[in-house]
């Protein structure tokens, strides 16, 4: 697995006690990573690796619905030398069919679980002395259960990044809740709390806001820190970046203004800060030649210059990432080749 060395920080302690050895050395590692960022890929690292002829540090995977189908994925990935991040896309607890309902194997919509769906206060549900507190429980338990027994060929537990309840300044997924930033940050920590009673010795966690809103809304400090979990809650910062800016620049006012409220937010709290998604926003529609040099002048010369916290960059998948086929692979191999990026 990628470790770096040497040590420039000293070891902070992940936020759930007992943490392996091999969990500890992530840390540490993202922490010490400086002037730099690691590389990751959501489940298309082949297309890091046709770009440059090597692998991203981190790989990047879904745990939704129970669904386990990536569990072997994610033990190779391991075992070749890579990180891992795992994002629970959870299911609405109101409405959910229950465990299998979604289907990674089958290709079923992802919305059929319900994340979407916010016509009902969900939060309210599985909080304690909600109805569906039970249900809520009964998943975090299958999630901790899972993750204890993803063990490596080295017959050591997986050390994984987790990101539970993501984009939480949101206002797209049920657990986003815009007016009681309380209510979020009491269902993350209910959350972790849960992962504590399992003892969940193999997770590190990923507290991750947005800079993008629905209408572009300019979000400065005050607008994310109240969904902050807390020092005690979140091992790493997490932030989710889409942009499309042109003239080679991110330098829209919510992608400045929502990255110098995480890294202040990640300051305060002492934890390392990474880029969890970030991709071309409005989707493949938006691909065209004024976008040719979006990886290594929008994106990189920026995070150079405007984010020095950063350590780790996760490319999204699909549509909203660099590929071969896409006007933009000349300018990620670009990106992907300067020494500031980090690859295998």
């Amino acid at each position: 697995m990628y470790l770096a060395s040497p040590q420039i920080y000293d070891r902070t302690a992940p936020v759930i006690s007992g943490a392996t050895a091999e969990t500890k050395a992530v840390l540490t590692t993202i922490r010490n990573t400086n002037r730099q960022i690691l590389i990751g890929s959501q489940k298309e690292a082949s297309v890091i690796q046709a770009l440059t002829g090597r692998l991203p540090v981190l790989y990047g995977f879904e745990y939704q619905d129970g669904q386990t189908a990536n569990t072997a994925a994610i033990v190779s990935a391991y075992n070749s030398g890579a990180m891992i991040g795992i994002s629970d896309h959870m299911p609405n607890f109101v409405t959910w069919a229950g465990m299998g309902s979604y289907s990674h194997a089958s290709g079923s919509n992802p919305q059929s679980n319900g994340c979407y769906d916010k016509s009902q206060n969900v939060l309210t549900e599985i909080l304690p002395g909600g109805s569906k507190n039970a249900a809520f429980l009964a998943y975090v338990d299958a999630v901790c259960a899972w993750l204890s027994a993803l063990v490596g060929a080295d017959g050591k537990k997986i050390p994984v990044l987790w990101r539970p309840l993501h984009e939480a300044n949101g206002d797209w997924f049920w657990w986003h809740n815009k007016t009681n930033a309380g209510q979020y940050v009491a269902a993350f920590q209910f959350y972790v709390d849960r992962m504590r009673v399992n003892g969940v010795t193999n997770a590190l966690i990923v507290w991750c806001p947005t800079v993008n809103t629905v209408g572009g809304t300019l979000l400065e400090y005050a607008d994310i820190n109240p969904f902050s979990p807390g020092a005690t809650y979140c091992d790493v910062v997490g932030l989710d970046v889409y942009s499309n800016a042109a003239g080679g620049s991110l330098r829209h006012g919510w992608v400045r203004s929502g990255y110098a409220a995480a890294e202040q937010i990640a300051g305060e709290i002492n934890k390392p800060l990474g880029l969890a998604e970030i991709g071309f926003q409005n989707s493949a529609w938006s691909w065209s030649a004024t976008s040719e040099s979006f990886w290594d002048v929008v994106i990189l010369r920026q995070i150079k210059s405007e984010m020095p916290a950063v350590r780790y960059a996760m490319f999204w998948n699909d549509i909203y990432a660099p590929g071969v086929d896409k006007l933009t692979s000349e300018s990620a191999t670009k990106m992907l080749a300067d020494p500031y990026c980090v690859l295998r």
